[in-house]
């Protein structure tokens, strides 16, 4: 592995903490309900996800974790999650997390585009226009 400069360090700290910000204020309540709303009206998108987008960003769930039906625990872990290692953040950008919960392996992942989200950011992702895409998905998905 090789050795960060000084600017280098500091931006991975940077995204980091606006990836820590981004997860922290998922507002669970709302998510919930919106789902229960889709789920109710059948309102899924064509690719089987769920999406929604109502925050400093968007979340996606996977069609796999969104039949389970285990919605709450899976975002109230992610939104506390503090788990990070070599192994799952060997950058230290906090971008990955994994969840073992209900006998389920969940992987979750931070992914950043401009804001109309359909293009994904390879640089400048700490960029203040960064659109956060949180997608929760299976392991088996993975």
């Amino acid at each position: 592995m090789y050795a960060l400069s000084d600017m280098a360090k500091y931006l991975v700290q940077r995204c980091a903490q606006k990836n820590d910000e981004f997860r922290e204020s998922l507002p669970i309540n709302a998510i919930i309900h919106d789902l229960n709303f889709k789920l109710s009206t059948k309102k899924i998108t064509p690719d089987g996800f769920y999406h929604f987008k109502n925050f400093n960003g968007a979340l996606r769930i996977s069609p796999l974790v969104f039949e389970r039906g285990n919605t709450w625990p899976i975002l109230k872990a992610i939104k506390s999650y503090q788990d990070f290692d070599k192994n799952n953040d060997p950058m230290g950008e906090h971008s990955f997390g994994d969840l073992y919960i209900d006998g389920q392996i969940v992987f979750w992942k931070i992914e950043h585009y401009q804001d109309n989200e359909e293009v994904f950011y390879k640089d400048n992702y700490l960029n203040e226009n960064s659109w956060r895409v949180l997608t929760i998905y299976d392991n088996v998905e993975y």
